[in-house]
């Protein structure tokens, strides 16, 4: 119980400081979208080397067998590849939201001038 706890709390703890950080510009957020790569691999490997060595401390201590402890630690182990995977597509989903809402800005005008071409174009069609 000592590892699920343990887990539980870090993913918290990675989750909370996630969200605290502000609304970015395209640049920024690509950026942060690397830093946050590179954290949620770190924090993936941190936690998996610290849940197996829980897991075989308690594990011992409470004297399971060998299988009990294999599939406790494929448990926490799936639950962390999960949630890091997770993360990072979140990361690369506020990417290309932010580069969406870029595209918006810079193709709205470019709609408007091509209508308005468009209607000088049939004016001078009819004019002459």
């Amino acid at each position: 119980m000592q590892a699920a706890i343990f887990v539980h709390q870090e993913l918290n703890a990675f989750s909370q400081s996630i969200k605290q950080s502000p609304g970015m510009g395209a640049m920024e957020n690509l950026w942060a979208g690397a830093v946050l790569t590179v954290r949620a691999r770190l924090m993936r490997a941190h936690l998996l080397s610290e849940a197996g060595r829980l897991i075989r401390i308690e594990g011992r201590a409470s004297g399971w067998s060998w299988f009990e402890r294999r599939r406790r630690q494929r448990q926490l182990f799936r639950v962390v590849r999960l949630y890091s995977a997770a993360v990072l597509k979140a990361a690369e989903l506020a990417f290309y939201e932010r580069l969406f809402a870029l595209w918006h800005v810079l193709h709205l005008p470019l709609f408007f001038l091509m209508l308005l071409t468009g209607i000088v174009h049939v004016w001078a069609v009819h004019l002459y």
